[in-house]
């Protein structure tokens, strides 16, 4: 059997035909989206931002955007792995595992109200965004690419933790 056909069987039908791509970045935001609601209904999401943090943070709205455009990246992370690796490539699971634990994040930063919860939580999500991106980026470069802007954001964010 030629690669590419092997390759087509392995990824499924949609992802041969580019719509995986839309499948992952879909399921990402759903879940995104999803996780977030049950988070904010049970209450988990915590109080108001740490003090001091008010001029750096952006406006809430501002931040559930970018969380829903990293998400999206994740999704697409997820299908140029598989694309790029094949479909048997374990790395595949890595953006599924940081969409994980970045809906897991508000709860495991102590809903955000203890500064240093959420500096620890932050940077250790840093850290495993970076070796993930390290692991994929063997796979696919440009997987590893799309989860550059997390990374910045995560970043971002430890520096917030770090300043108040």
């Amino acid at each position: 059997m030629k690669a590419g056909k092997e390759r087509h069987m392995a990824t499924g039908f949609a992802a041969a035909r580019g719509q995986g791509t839309i499948v992952n970045i879909v399921a990402f935001v759903a879940a995104a989206l999803i996780g977030n609601a049950l988070v904010f209904a049970t209450g988990s999401a915590g109080g108001p931002p740490p003090p001091g943090s008010e001029g750096l943070l952006p406006p809430g709205p501002v931040v559930g955007a970018v969380w829903l455009v990293q998400f999206a990246l994740m999704g697409v992370a997820r299908a140029w792995v598989l694309r790029d690796g094949g479909a048997g490539e374990w790395r595949g699971w890595l953006p599924v595992a940081i969409g994980v634990i970045c809906l897991a994040f508000p709860v495991y930063t102590a809903g955000l109200s203890d500064p240093a919860a959420g500096a620890v939580g932050t940077v250790v999500t840093l850290v495993v965004v970076v070796i993930a991106m390290l692991a994929i980026g063997q796979s696919s470069s440009r997987a590893a690419w799309a989860l550059v802007p997390l990374a910045c954001w995560l970043g971002y964010v430890a520096g917030v933790y770090y300043l108040t």
